[in-house]
């Protein structure tokens, strides 16, 4: 892919985001049981990050994948 392509422009406006061994492991597990182990490994502010989506979910605070994604489109331009 060449450098000068519309794909590489829009992601250059995004923001940077480092992750932590543990967010990419939870990726990796996103389809198996958390143990204790795995949870108590897990920095606390990944626990309240959770928390606060599990939350949201049973209060029925969400917000269709459409509306996300149009957001998102809006926001950086993308078409």
């Amino acid at each position: 892919m060449n450098s000068n392509s519309k794909k590489d422009k829009d992601n250059k406006s995004l923001p940077k985001v480092e992750e932590s061994p543990a967010v990419y492991q939870s990726k990796v597990d996103l389809g198996s049981e958390i143990s204790d182990d795995d949870w108590h490994s897990m920095p606390e502010i990944l626990h309240k990050l959770i928390e606060k989506g599990i939350k949201q979910c049973e209060d029925g605070e969400l917000i269709p994948h459409e509306k996300v994604m149009n957001d998102i489109k809006k926001k950086f331009n993308i078409s």
